[in-house]
């Protein structure tokens, strides 16, 4: 018997340009030398708004930020600072 692949699992067109939104801040981030990334959360929301030439409604901004904390690209230390592992 040959399964049918269920709709629920295609992502929608949103979650795709999230996804692909996602993509292009973190390889930003990624071409930012350690010392010069945001220090911040509230200056990597800023960070993304710029590159996203605000254009990016700040839902899609936040959505970016909660994928970049989901999959561990960044996380939270002290006095707010924020970590990258990548």
């Amino acid at each position: 018997m040959v399964s049918q692949k269920s709709t629920d699992m295609m992502p929608t067109k949103e979650q795709k340009e999230i996804s692909d939104k996602y993509e292009k801040v973190l390889n930003n981030l990624k071409g930012i030398a350690k010392s010069k990334r945001p220090k911040t959360e509230a200056k990597l929301k800023a960070h993304i708004q710029a590159y996203g030439k605000d254009k990016w409604p700040d839902n899609d901004i936040q959505n970016i930020l909660d994928e970049l904390y989901r999959k561990g690209n960044i996380s939270k230390g002290g006095n707010n600072r924020l970590s990258y592992a990548f």
